[in-house]
């Protein structure tokens, strides 16, 4: 997730047009990366995977009930990625 956080942020810097392929398959963090770009290519036969975030808490009782509110946090802060691709309507509700 950090590796592509970092790609999305460096692509964000960049003054000229992405184009983003995807040849396989872009999941997960990868999306952050794919989003960015101005206009995405795949063949039929890839996938993109958008997905609700996810995660796992081992601690103590107010870290269990923090990580709902984290999870949120970090989602919603990333959906201004969301508009410039037609992908929110893809992303599963809730």
């Amino acid at each position: 997730v950090f590796d592509a956080v970092a790609i999305y942020n460096a692509l964000t810097r960049h003054s000229g047009t992405i184009t983003v392929w995807i040849d396989g398959i872009a999941a997960s963090a990868a999306t952050y990366i794919a989003m960015e770009g101005d206009e995405i290519v795949m063949p039929e036969n890839a996938f993109l995977m958008i997905h609700d975030p996810s995660g796992i808490v081992m601690g103590t009782a107010a870290d269990m009930r923090d990580m709902p509110r984290l999870r949120w946090r970090n989602w919603s802060q990333q959906q201004p990625l969301l508009p410039k691709q037609p992908c929110a309507r893809l992303h599963a509700d809730g």
